[in-house]
């Protein structure tokens, strides 16, 4: 077997596209390529380890404006990319 690690979504997708290789990614990043038919996804039995993200803080901490802005929106974000999952799994 063989493995590849490339910090380019778009050289991985272009990997995909045009051979018989299989990976396994969050399905928010190929949804653009499963709506055009050009990948696939194989249904497997086995639940991948949750990834959580979170903020640890100081007791009182106050944060700046612009740390409150970044807060914002990684919690937009994460958000919306939940429910573009929970859209495409049904």
């Amino acid at each position: 077997s063989n493995a590849l690690q490339s910090s380019s979504s778009s050289a991985l997708m272009h990997l995909l596209q045009n051979t018989d290789c299989l990976a396994v990614l969050p399905v928010f990043s190929v949804l653009p390529g499963l709506r055009r038919n050009e990948l696939a996804v194989i249904i497997f039995e086995h639940r991948l380890p949750e990834v959580t993200f979170g903020l640890i803080t100081q007791k009182h901490y106050s944060p700046t404006p612009l740390e409150s802005s970044f807060i914002n929106h990684m919690a937009y974000g994460l958000d919306t990319i939940q429910r573009r999952v929970k859209k495409f799994e049904g």
